[in-house]
């Protein structure tokens, strides 16, 4: 309400004033009702205010060291420092090793480019042969953390608290549903760079380092996974919602990575004949994810053996699904339902991408899926003050109380992460020790002048990925 004094002109300085003019009340102004696509905008690429770290630099250094002690002592057998698995030794050390840099990095493995793994094989090979083992095991530890350490930072525009962020960047370091195959291992990084890739398409950066870091990776991550294919519909997406310079740079950086990836298979540069075999089967798919992949995610690597002899216990994986859409419902909570629906389809989308093209589902093709269907369980629990601040309340508490589905959560994840800590591998567990086998054909090669080259192992015998091919003019 406003009230206005206003004057009467007059000869007589002891006139009165008019009495006071009452304006009717106004109402407060109110923000005009956004349409359809700025709320779909605003739920899947909310803009966040960029935070200094500065002052948590000894916090990030902590975790990171904490992170890369859990990663490092994962492998079972002799240990990922002390050996070389599968195309980490018999493609990317093998080539790099007796090729030239360029025509290393160039040359694809089973069927697409892998342009990061193969630079890490660069520098590894600039190291002696008896070291390739640690420092090959020590770029994965750190490629890893790095990728936690972005997923953590991209994840602020749709939870605003270090515990809800927390909940979604932890799985790439606790990984439990394929230990032995994609942990400590540089070939597979693939699958939790494809998750980081996923959140910097949804992440709106406010800083340089963001809007200039975000469409560099974006663009490492499609020049080194087939998968990236997968992000190119979530690029699009953020292009026609936003229409900035930011989204326009990522969908190029995922579009032009995966352009290459395309023209390599379609020329036939990149080959995957006789790696799998292609089953467009959609009932097989849904009763695949429904029976194998929530369950794992829920469950553990270690479970699944037990739900082989028991096929009704894939019931209780969902039924942690189920409990986040109820709970989601409680009024203390701040669900991010569309964002939920994203996440799910991605998992179901980047699942059925896997498992097509090669007719059956490996351990490493449950990762992404994995860590797509914690990001819906996260996104449906998501306390109130963990929202976006213009995101509106829903009237129910904020308390501690608010937390209590989260960190249920995180007391299952923690679980998860203990119980799947060091799970056997059919091959991986058994093999040889790295230094071990340098030794001995470091001797074979001094002994026998006219020797070129031997063979060390990176997989079983017999297997197409199991022979390292070393120069003896390395080893003399």
């Amino acid at each position: 309400m406003t009230i206005r004094h206003d004057r009467v002109e007059s000869d007589d300085q002891a006139a009165p004033t008019a009495p006071p003019v009452v304006d009717p009340p106004q109402d407060p102004p109110t923000k005009p009702p956004a349409g359809s696509a700025a709320r779909l905008r605003d739920a899947l690429f909310p803009v966040v205010a960029e935070q200094s770290r500065r002052r948590r630099l000894a916090v990030w250094v902590v975790v990171l060291v904490a992170a890369a002690v859990y990663l490092a002592f994962r492998t079972p057998g002799v240990g990922a420092f002390d050996t070389v698995w599968a195309e980490d030794g018999a493609d990317f050390l093998d080539d790099a090793a007796k090729m030239g840099t360029l025509e290393a990095v160039t040359r694809p493995v089973n069927g697409y480019y892998l342009l990061y793994p193969r630079l890490l094989a660069e520098i590894t090979t600039l190291f002696p042969v008896s070291w390739w083992a640690v420092v090959n095991t020590v770029f994965a530890i750190a490629t890893t953390c790095a990728m936690a350490a972005v997923v953590y930072q991209a994840s602020a525009g749709h939870f605003r608290r270090p515990l809800v962020r927390l909940a979604v960047a932890a799985p790439v370091v606790l990984q439990w549903v394929a230990n032995g195959e994609a942990v400590n291992n540089v070939a597979t990084v693939q699958f939790a760079a494809l998750y980081t890739g996923f959140w910097l398409l949804v992440y709106v950066a406010q800083g340089r380092v963001g809007r200039i870091g975000g469409p560099v990776v974006v663009a490492m991550v499609s020049l080194t996974t087939i998968l990236a294919l997968a992000l190119v519909p979530l690029a699009l997406l953020r292009l026609a919602l936003r229409r900035d310079r930011d989204s326009l740079w990522l969908t190029v950086a995922t579009g032009g990575g995966v352009l290459v990836q395309v023209l390599g298979a379609e020329s036939g540069a990149a080959t995957r004949d006789g790696i799998g075999e292609t089953t467009p089967d959609p009932g097989w798919v849904v009763e695949s994810f429904r029976k194998i992949a929530v369950p794992a995610t829920f469950l553990g690597e270690s479970a699944m053996k037990t739900i082989a002899d028991h096929p009704k216990l894939w019931v209780v994986a969902w039924l942690v699904l189920v409990a986040a859409v109820l709970v989601s419902f409680w009024r203390a909570l701040r669900p991010a339902r569309l964002f939920a629906a994203l996440a799910f389809a991605y998992a179901l989308g980047v699942f059925a991408m896997e498992i097509v093209a090669m007719g059956r589902v490996p351990g490493r093709y449950l990762v992404v899926p994995s860590f797509l269907l914690v990001t819906v369980v996260v996104a449906l629990l998501r306390p109130q003050d963990a929202a976006p601040p213009d995101d509106p309340p829903t009237g129910g508490r904020r308390g501690l109380a608010s937390y209590v589905p989260l960190v249920v959560l995180l007391g299952l994840i923690g679980h998860l992460s203990v119980a799947n800590y060091r799970v056997d591998h059919q091959s991986r567990t058994g093999l040889p020790s790295w230094t071990a086998q340098v030794d001995e054909r470091a001797h074979e090669c001094q002994d026998d002048p006219a020797l070129r080259s031997v063979v060390v192992r990176s997989g079983p015998e017999r297997t197409p990925y199991s022979r390292v091919n070393v120069p003896c003019e390395r080893l003399r």
